[in-house]
């Protein structure tokens, strides 16, 4: 059974990574009404105008009707948008790492293949950079302080005094939020403060999870070398990098801001800084981590955190569902920790969650921002539709804090940094203006943050003004 159980996860994982990856054909499709059309009233008549939406992720567009209560909203959202104002939306499939690359000529030769791009944070930095993306807060149409965008990607997307990214309520960011996911039953098994109740008391810091997570640490084999058949505090993918970055963020603390001038400026460097990157690596250096797993395979963190020898399984909410079908204990999940001088708790957006950008000078932006802010408010309710199936109906979460979550911490306070958005074309991972290398450096290295980053800060603001002035 449990093989069968991780073959289904790892096909369905493998999926899942392809579809993050973005794909790069280049087929399209119109959104057509699969059923009977319900009468609706014309709001506006745009004279069949078709908008055309770019992306790497198909689902948002072609739903389809009877697969779900979510599917089903998804198509009367679409059906209710084209109807009322008159217009066909068609959807072209375009992948997030070569979506700058596709779409520079393109405008540069006086065209606008699409109307809407919809692609992941890290791949907007090269549009910003080369002023390729409409300022949205020039568009009195999108409504974009109502509750049907994200205002965390409002905030995210606002550079130098403009809103240049969106997101729709309907795309459920909080799935691309970070959560620590730890096992109910090593808990009980040692008697162990939950999690749960840490949280809902005010009292989950980064002190009290590394607590946890040394207390759960065990040399299972006695044979003094911890190894995947022992167990860990906490087993994440990517400690060094993924991990380790999603933790400082949910500090509150920033890599860039905005200055006293107005422009972007390097903030990253404080003691306060230091301070938690420190706290990271006395988390490293306790010995509770599962550091080195002999290759780059995820699945090596997941099934260590899936086969019951790992405490917390630091990761998106979007895995939730596969823990619970390979995992043979009951599991929860709470916010990333806080430390002693946050108020309350963050949960970092991941660097895949899709935005949507538009191209600037596109004659028939207004008309495009009347029908997106049409479709982000008659899609609000999506979330609601998709969280009651998933949690109750298909029963995939086995804890009974789950909706209050989700509706709660993740909805409320995801936050990002801008240094997210400002890749270089060709992703390199660590390219984030120097800074998530400097962690990486020092608790690879186990070097001090404060050593690394004085040695790497010339080059850290050369491409900082690099990026802003270009």
């Amino acid at each position: 059974m449990k093989k069968s159980l991780f073959v289904l996860l790892t096909l369905l994982l493998l999926a899942l990574m392809l579809v993050a990856c973005g794909s790069d054909s280049g087929d399209s499709a119109v959104i057509n009404d699969p059923g009977e059309p319900a009468e609706t009233e014309l709001i506006m008549d745009f004279e069949g105008f078709e908008l055309v939406i770019a992306g790497w992720d198909r689902q948002w567009w072609e739903p389809v009707v009877g697969n779900s209560a979510h599917e089903d909203a998804m198509v009367e959202r679409m059906n209710f948008v084209q109807d009322s104002y008159n217009v066909t939306i068609r959807f072209v499939t375009l992948g997030s790492h070569d979506a700058f690359e596709q779409t520079l000529p393109q405008v540069m030769a006086g065209d606008f293949p699409f109307d809407v791009l919809t692609t992941t944070v890290w791949s907007t930095g090269p549009f910003l950079a080369n002023n390729m993306f409409q300022p949205l807060n020039e568009l009195p149409a999108l409504e974009l302080d109502q509750p049907f965008w994200e205002p965390a990607i409002n905030q995210l997307g606002t550079l130098d005094g403009n809103q240049y990214l969106m997101t729709p309520t309907f795309f459920h960011l909080y799935a691309g939020s970070l959560a620590y996911f730890y096992n109910r039953e090593i808990i009980e098994e040692l008697g162990l403060e939950s999690p749960t109740e840490l949280y809902l008391a005010g009292e989950w810091t980064f002190e009290k999870m590394m607590e946890l997570a040394i207390a759960a640490t065990q040399d299972l084999t006695g044979d003094g070398v911890m190894g995947h058949n022992d167990r860990f505090g906490i087993s994440a993918v990517d400690p060094f990098g993924d991990f380790a970055v999603g933790q400082f963020l949910a500090s509150g603390l920033r890599f860039i801001g905005q200055g006293p001038d107005g422009n972007m400026e390097l903030q990253f460097g404080s003691d306060q800084h230091f301070g938690v990157v420190r706290d990271l690596n006395r988390l490293f250096d306790s010995g509770a981590m599962l550091l080195q797993p002999g290759n780059e395979n995820q699945f090596v963190w997941f099934n260590q955190f899936t086969d019951g020898l790992a405490l917390f399984f630091p990761n998106t909410l979007g895995l939730k569902a596969y823990i619970a079908m390979n995992a043979l204990f009951d599991f929860g999940f709470v916010p990333p920790p806080r430390w002693d001088f946050q108020d309350t708790h963050f949960a970092a957006i991941n660097h895949n969650s899709q935005v949507m950008g538009m191209l600037a000078n596109n004659p028939n932006n207004e008309m495009v921002a009347t029908i997106m802010n049409a479709m982000a408010e008659a899609g609000q309710a999506e979330v609601t539709i998709d969280l009651d199936e998933k949690f109750w109906v298909k029963g995939w979460i086995p804890c009974e804090d789950t909706f209050a979550y989700v509706q709660g911490v993740s909805a409320n306070y995801m936050i990002a940094d801008q240094a997210a958005i400002m890749g270089n074309p060709n992703h390199f991972r660590d390219f984030i203006l120097g800074t998530r290398g400097v962690i990486a450096e020092a608790l690879y290295q186990d070097a001090d943050v404060a050593t690394v980053f004085e040695r790497n800060h010339p080059r850290t603001q050369a491409l900082l003004e690099d990026f802003w002035w270009r």
